[in-house]
């Protein structure tokens, strides 16, 4: 009897794992509500590229200092308006490693915001080589998510799965046994 138990006990230990799992990201999904925030013109440039970098949620007047990381390089500085946004126009710098770069945007912060946000640049390998000619573009939004805990659920229930098959498979092979 104790050993029909096992299955049932897994099964629901695996689902509160599952609960866990699922709820512990959303509860700190967001540190910051009216956080700052930081955008990009582009998210794929060329070396020599002019890029427009945004950040938003500072108090009026803070200096906010953009850094291109990999190899720290500050990109320059720019004082926050009235509406809490700084804004700097640069050429991405000659030297730019190609691969996935950093941008941070670091200042006085404001309230619940975080004073350092970061956004992703990809730097074309074909660029270093031989630098194309300047394209501003406009700025772009954001997609995409974190899909993380997508995957942290997934994995959890075909465990859960699994075991359940397992359990099952278990039981009546000893039921087929006793019979």
């Amino acid at each position: 009897m104790r050993l029909a138990r096992i299955p049932f006990t897994i099964a629901a230990a695996m689902i509160a794992m599952a609960a866990f799992v699922m709820v512990a990201p959303a509860a700190s999904a967001s540190p910051y509500p009216a956080g700052c925030t930081i955008q990009i013109s582009k998210v794929t440039a060329t070396v020599g590229d002019q890029l427009t970098v945004t950040a938003s949620g500072y108090p009026s007047g803070a200096v906010v200092t953009f850094t291109l990381h990999s190899n720290p390089v500050v990109l320059g500085s720019a004082t926050a308006t009235s509406g809490g946004v700084a804004t700097l126009v640069f050429a991405l710098p000659v030297g730019t490693a190609p691969g996935l770069h950093t941008i941070t945007a670091n200042g006085v912060p404001s309230g619940d915001c975080d004073p350092l946000v970061s956004a992703d640049l990809q730097v074309d390998a074909a660029s270093v080589v031989a630098p194309t000619t300047v394209f501003v573009a406009g700025t772009l939004p954001r997609t995409g998510t974190n899909s993380a805990e997508l995957i942290q659920l997934a994995l959890v229930l075909i465990a859960v799965g699994g075991l359940i098959t397992l359990a099952t498979r278990k039981r009546l092979h000893r039921a087929r046994v006793e019979s």
